[in-house]
């Protein structure tokens, strides 16, 4: 049996974590079996569905690099499909005609039993079963008959989707029962809280998938905190494709919730920044800024070790191209001391007689200056750094002086000294 996985998101909104993650372990379940992946818009809600959702899902998806096999397919163009199965419903007496409605009869002796992949075996009792409506007063079907007729003319083997829609899995059940298809495997993944343990929410930072674009979020550092949001293998943290379609396992995935830590997004994409392709980084940096940074990539290199987003990484070469407009206030508070603007003065003295302009040359002379004015090396460091790039982090000092250049940090620190009475200090 080859299997067969499915996104089915409504074009309501953006493509939110919860979706994301769906459709994530969904094309991981169908990969690394040699299965097939479809994508299908559920737009049967006219009202609510818009075209600018279903795009919005279509980029989030491409951002995450989740192609699909087939589709999409769009439920708003299978109208017929639906009220042909309804009618065979009607024809077989297995739904009924009320108010304009058509209600499936979905009573019976029995309990429905869901044996989920994830969940185990749940059980919902006869009593529960209820007659709902299969299709609308305006003709169009509802949700619970379309998803069931597609999924299974989709030959879908596997539906994996979120744990609220495990209430409806026993309607769903008894529809493919009464159509005479074959039931799909299920397996409902568990909610996602905030860290305080709320349901998650765009307070959480949680926001679409396309935001975390333009915040400078890699692909592949998303889909690691995605597959990491309710599943784990061993400690391990940190994974590539290859790591997430040799390790995963659904039956791995746990019951319980799972906790979305923004913090945690932000330090598994850094350590995708470290270790992606230096041209690869380049190019994603162009992309989310819109800026070429072709011709940086020692740039780029130098201060990538201790950033967290692509945009961060921009800012700091941007910091090394170009003279500091402002210096961060709360640096300048905190580093800039009434006696720091002579040794600075001193020091840049030091710079400017240099013959040689390398790392090691400038560490033994601004120790040898700290020394000889009994100053901490830090002392000197930390308004060396401000001076050049107007904050107070970044690669090492020294590193980052030959990165902007023996003119430039002249010029820049005389800038810094000239100002620091506007500076208040």
């Amino acid at each position: 049996m080859k299997i067969r996985t499915r996104f089915a998101p409504s074009p309501t909104g953006y493509l939110h974590v919860g979706g994301a993650r769906t459709a994530l372990y969904s094309w991981l379940f169908a990969r690394q079996s040699g299965g097939e992946f479809v994508l299908r818009i559920e737009d049967t809600d006219i009202q609510r569905s818009s075209e600018a959702s279903a795009i919005q899902i279509l980029d989030g998806l491409s951002f995450l690099g989740l192609t699909a096999d087939e589709g999409p397919f769009y439920q708003s163009e299978r109208f017929d499909l639906y009220h042909d199965y309804c009618r065979r419903l009607l024809d077989a007496d297995k739904a009924y005609e009320k108010d304009g409605a058509i209600y499936f009869r979905a009573k019976t002796t029995e309990a429905v039993v869901v044996d989920d992949l994830i969940l185990g075996s749940v059980r919902f009792p006869a009593k529960e079963m209820t007659d709902f409506v299969i299709r609308k007063q305006d003709g169009s079907p509802t949700y619970h008959l379309a998803v069931v007729v597609d999924d299974a003319l989709m030959s879908i083997t596997h539906v994996i989707r979120g744990m609220d829609h495990l209430a409806n899995t026993p309607k769903h059940i008894l529809l493919f029962r009464a159509l005479g298809f074959e039931v799909p495997v299920f397996a409902h993944l568990p909610m996602i809280l905030g860290t305080d343990k709320q349901p998650l929410s765009k307070r959480h930072g949680a926001s679409g998938v396309d935001e975390y674009k333009k915040m400078g979020i890699l692909p592949i550092a998303m889909r690691n905190f995605l597959a990491r949001l309710g599943w784990g293998h061993e400690n391990q943290e940190v994974f590539d494709d290859e790591d997430l379609l040799a390790k995963f396992d659904l039956k791995r995935v746990s019951k319980n919730p799972a906790v979305f830590d923004l913090q945690k997004l932000y330090w598994i994409n850094g350590q995708h920044i470290k270790s992606t392709p230096l041209g690869e980084i380049v190019q994603a940096i162009s992309d989310v800024t819109g800026r070429p940074y072709a011709g940086y990539e020692a740039h780029v290199d130098l201060v990538r070790p201790k950033c967290q987003t692509l945009l961060e990484v921009a800012d700091h070469v941007d910091r090394i191209l170009n003279d500091p407009d402002e210096f961060d206030p709360k640096g300048v508070a905190k580093f800039i001391k009434p006696h720091t603007r002579s040794a600075l003065a001193i020091w840049v003295k030091k710079i400017d007689e240099n013959t040689v302009f390398d790392p090691m040359r400038l560490e033994y002379q601004l120790r040898d200056v700290a020394d000889k004015l009994d100053f901490k090396p830090a002392e000197l460091i930390h308004p060396t750094r401000l001076a050049l790039t107007g904050g107070t982090v970044g690669p090492g000092l020294f590193d980052l002086m030959m990165a902007v250049g023996k003119e430039a940090c002249i010029r820049r620190l005389n800038t810094f000294l000239a100002r620091q009475e506007s500076l208040g200090v």
